[in-house]
């Protein structure tokens, strides 16, 4: 029971141990995504074909190893699944999945069919671990109230209950010979029992805390727990107190694992690493960064791969033994945002799991995938020459990418809850954030004191704008709105346009932080701000309708003209290069061209799959390159009046 939360990375791990000993914060893997939610457990088949994943989506998925690839999606659980435990062959249909959840059942999977074989339920509070007896025919489940339930796996009937743990049982492992387990659990003690009387025959204390995990070694003579005092424990099954006391992680170590053959010890952790120890003298030996808190593991039968779990939700495969690197792109299901690279060369799809893939639209394979983030993706910018990029997660944290290169420039958290919007400047020298309560603490209090002092005042939500060298806030703009959701820097950089959630829009002076003009008020929020690109005129969607775009003299601030011909709303627009078409698509997966100068579209195109999330034209003004919600690209050779489609 090597589990609980998030990602799952898979280390193929033959010469481990004679790796040097340093820290690589992304070595080579193989992602695997598919989970919209945390993962909490892990578990490989006894023959390592197929491993199985348990999330907080509610379902549990069966990957196959060789192709990694999902082969089959349980479900059943109403609540979070916390357990998982393999038993049998996948010869003949003999192979069994027991799961645990968090809505206090267990059930029992035949995993090749899919199907659901038996359901327990437990009547004790959620399950948070489980095992399958060596034979198969006793089912073990820990449960949040600190019981231990044995079930008859043919009849499901009850066959003991054990009574010891005050508090949730975290983990249960038989010996080989099925007479004795043992256990871990929220009272920070370990318990070693006997099947059949119900007796603990020992209780090892020593942790202080919670302790996550447990586990025999090969040879049964020692246990190896961990716990929420950053330590790992090694245990003489005859004595009451540890003889090696493992510390390094910075950290709650959550997980731990021996591979079977005894050689190789590795720790997960909240310090977002992966540690691997010598088992005779307790030292480090490697240390790998992760970038998410680990959540869980487990060694393959034969000990050349490891799984572990990430609290992002994904899966990744590392095969030590090549250092190949495969990349699976992240299902349709798990794009949450699109944007064309400026040049229309590069698209990045913004993850469910945090992480950006960057994909090469002539050959529509994947250029990079960048990882960082620990949730969702939901904005992100390129800048003028595409060399950075700039994205944001759901809650408060910004990426600044060389896009090149992969690495990560500079990492920045300006708000104290949500993140809605990021642009960057041409020269991608300065961005712009808004939000929900941005910027500081002392900040919220001045606000607070305004609303006081100013009683007709309405809230005043900032626009923090950064030096994206140094990452440090060179100016706060103040807006009487609501929250802040879309920003534009002009081409020229001299100014910046923002809207609010309540239809506010304002275009600044982005050297000063002053206001140049405010916008009459939308009905509704506002869906796109795009600059032309001599930065003389704003587009915006309709004031009253959303299915026409306005465009405003940024000198005067006054509306010059309003196109009009979608059905549907415009959700995103893009000046051709000249400045003399327009661009456009809707929430119905139509496009248009527009001719500026005339008001007429030119050209229609209707993409039927998802919405349209982003439009760029080529440099050379004659493609345009469409980005879906899902992570499709549309490219429209708008000279030959033809269209061609690229899935993601």
């Amino acid at each position: 029971m090597k589990h609980r939360l998030g990602t799952i990375i898979i280390f193929i791990c033959v010469a481990l141990t004679f790796l040097p000993n340093t820290y690589a914060e992304y070595f080579f893997y193989t992602p695997l995504y598919g989970h919209s939610d945390y993962v909490y457990c892990i578990a490989f088949s006894p023959d390592g074909s197929v491993l199985a994943s348990g999330s907080a989506d509610n379902t549990i998925r069966i990957w196959d190893t060789s192709t990694d690839k999902t082969k089959k999606i349980l479900t059943g659980h109403t609540k979070r699944v916390n357990a998982l435990a393999f038993h049998g062959s996948s010869e003949n249909s003999g192979l069994l999945l027991a799961s645990g959840g968090e809505d206090r059942t267990v059930r029992i999977w035949d995993p090749v069919m899919g199907n659901t074989k038996k359901t327990i339920n437990t009547n004790a509070g959620p399950v948070y671990s489980i095992a399958f007896s060596p034979n198969g025919k006793l089912l073990a489940n820990g449960n949040s109230d600190g019981s231990i339930q044995l079930w008859d796996y043919n009849t499901g009937n009850s066959v003991k209950t054990y009574i010891g743990h005050d508090g949730p049982v975290t983990c249960i492992e038989f010996s080989q010979d099925g007479e004795m387990f043992v256990s871990c659990g929220n009272d920070g003690t370990i318990r070693l029992w006997h099947t059949k009387t119900g007796k603990a025959v020992r209780t090892y204390v020593g942790h202080n805390g919670l302790v996550r995990n447990v586990e025999f070694s090969p040879d049964e003579q020692t246990l190896i727990s961990c716990g929420d005092d950053w330590t790992i424990r090694l245990w003489d099954i005859n004595e009451t107190e540890a003889k090696t006391i493992i510390k390094g992680h910075e950290k709650k170590v959550r997980c731990v694992a021996l591979s079977p053959n005894g050689r190789i010890l590795a720790s997960g952790s909240d310090d977002r690493t992966i540690r691997i120890w010598d088992t005779n003298t307790g030292s480090e030996k490697q240390k790998i960064g992760v970038g998410s808190s680990v959540a869980c593991m487990d060694f393959s039968p034969d000990s050349w791969t490891l799984a572990i779990g990430l609290w992002n939700g994904t899966i990744k495969l590392w095969d030590l033994n090549t250092h190949n690197m495969k990349v699976l792109r992240a299902p349709a299901e798990d794009v949450r945002k699109t944007v064309v690279s400026p040049d229309g060369h590069t698209l990045a799809s913004g993850c469910q799991d945090g992480t950006i893939h960057l994909w090469d639209k002539t050959t529509g394979k994947t250029k990079t995938i960048l990882e960082g983030h620990t949730k969702y993706i939901d904005h992100i910018a390129f800048s003028a020459d595409g060399k950075m990029l700039a994205t944001g997660d759901g809650y408060w944290t910004i990426h600044l990418w060389d896009t090149e290169t992969g690495n990560t420039k500079k990492v920045i958290s300006p708000h104290t809850e949500d993140l809605w919007s990021i642009a960057l400047s041409a020269d991608g020298k300065m961005l712009a954030a808004g939000g929900r309560d941005a910027i500081l603490p002392t900040w919220n209090l001045y606000l607070l004191v305004r609303q006081f002092i100013d009683i007709n005042s309405d809230n005043e939500e900032p626009i923090g704008l950064y030096d994206t060298k140094t990452g440090k806030r060179r100016k706060i703009l103040l807006e009487n709105t609501s929250i802040i959701d879309k920003l534009a820097f002009s081409p020229d950089g001299k100014m910046l346009a923002s809207s609010s959630e309540d239809g506010k829009v304002r275009i600044w002076d982005a050297k000063t932080g002053r206001t140049k003009f405010k916008l009459p008020r939308h009905i509704d929020d506002v869906d796109f701000l795009v600059f032309s690109p001599d930065s003389k005129i704003l587009a915006l969607d309709g004031e009253w309708k959303k299915s026409a775009i306005r465009f405003v003299d940024t000198k005067t601030g006054r509306i010059k003209k309003t196109f009009s011909g979608h059905k549907v709303n415009v959700t995103c627009v893009a000046f051709s290069p000249d400045g003399k078409s327009l661009a456009s698509g809707g929430s119905d997966g139509s496009g248009r061209v527009w001719d500026i100068s005339t008001g007429k579209h030119r050209k229609e195109v209707y993409w039927y799959r998802r919405a349209i999330d982003n439009v760029k034209f080529n440099p050379d003004g004659k493609q345009v390159v469409y980005g879906t919600v899902d992570g499709n690209v549309l490219l429209w050779d708008i000279a030959a009046t033809t269209n061609t489609s690229e899935q993601k």
